[in-house]
């Protein structure tokens, strides 16, 4: 008699393992019971359980490929496409490389496509290039500082509508350069921000391009 060893009991066969477990044999075009073993119905399987599965943000990409894989076929392919990018991405400017990389992993991690740039000059390089739906800016920046970033922003007839959130320190911030931020059509937010003001005002931000 053959012995099958699972999880430290001892089966006198496959079969008798798979009873237990409520696992049955696999027929192959009709033929016998193969070795091989699958889930019975109403099993979950492993593949269900998968992290992956679990912990994928909610973002456009992930739900057409959910939609693929359910069978939606043609949909699924013609919603992924078109996904746009340029309206759920958004561009972190911030002189703070510590700052810049913890914005954008929390932000990439709730699902946004994020670009980051460490001064003034390259964010309006960056901004020009991506068009992003949005940009979240920092106030205090050697050369050219947040203010100088969004009037020449601004000055592109391509970014003149674009969301801009100015983050700062500073406060209480000088009520000239505060009337002039809200004149350009900035919104401000002051330091520190934790997870949910981000998220929060990622989401605000995005509501006016979508």
């Amino acid at each position: 008699m053959n012995f099958v060893k699972q999880n430290g009991e001892l089966y006198h066969d496959t079969h008798a393992w798979a009873a237990k477990r409520d696992f049955r044999p696999i027929e192959v075009d009709g033929g016998p019971p193969q070795d091989h073993l699958q889930p019975a119905a109403g099993t979950p399987s492993p593949r269900a359980q998968s992290p992956a599965s679990i912990a994928r943000p909610a973002n456009r990409e992930n739900r057409a490929a959910d939609d693929a894989d359910s069978g939606s076929g043609i949909i699924g392919s013609v919603y992924a496409t078109l996904s746009d990018p340029v309206l759920d991405s958004i561009l972190i400017v911030d002189d703070d490389e510590g700052v810049t990389e913890t914005f954008a992993q929390m932000l990439r991690l709730q699902g946004y496509v994020v670009r980051t740039a460490l001064t003034a000059e390259t964010g309006l390089l960056e901004a020009a290039e991506s068009q992003p739906g949005a940009i979240i800016l920092d106030l205090c920046m050697p050369c050219l500082d947040g203010l100088g970033f969004l009037r020449r922003l601004r000055q592109a007839e391509a970014s003149r509508a674009t969301p801009v959130a100015i983050v700062t320190a500073d406060y209480p911030l000088d009520d000239e350069i505060s009337a002039e931020l809200h004149a350009l059509g900035a919104e401000l937010r002051f330091k520190p921000l934790w997870l949910e003001d981000l998220v929060d005002l990622a989401r605000d931000l995005l509501k006016v391009t979508h």
